[in-house]
């Protein structure tokens, strides 16, 4: 099935709603999230976040010296004023252009499905429900 990147966000932040029951990844749809996950979206999401990583990089500070990248006390890139703005803009444009992407997700049907939302149900369709 095709879906838009943003398309799969919606569906990862209600996968992620279900994990708050302790019992759910020994459930049949645990099951097939974890299928599913690990053979397609784990895959997309590790490309849409190198990318974003790839912007931070690009536009954070480094020593005129030695070239490598400069770092503040707790770990974070850190930046100019101007780099931080082209980093935020190339952000932006990362996202708008991934939140239109199509991506083929290989579905995996579950027969016995536990109480949905309304909103887990129409994220599910055509992925883990006919």
């Amino acid at each position: 099935m095709k879906l838009t990147f943003e398309t799969i966000q919606s569906l990862n932040e209600e996968i992620n709603s279900l994990y708050s029951d302790v019992n759910f990844t020994k459930t049949k749809l645990g099951y097939a999230v974890k299928r599913v996950y690990n053979s397609s979206l784990k895959k997309i999401f590790q490309e849409f976040n190198d990318e974003l990583e790839d912007a931070r990089i690009d536009n954070a500070l480094t020593d005129e010296k030695t070239k490598e990248i400069m770092y503040d006390a707790t770990g974070k890139y850190k930046y100019s004023k101007d780099g931080l703005k082209a980093m935020i803009a190339r952000s932006k444009e990362i996202i708008a252009a991934w939140d239109v992407k199509e991506f083929d997700i290989a579905p995996y049907f579950v027969q016995e499905l536990p109480e949905l939302t309304q909103a887990q149900a129409e994220a599910f369709k055509g992925i883990f429900t006919e």
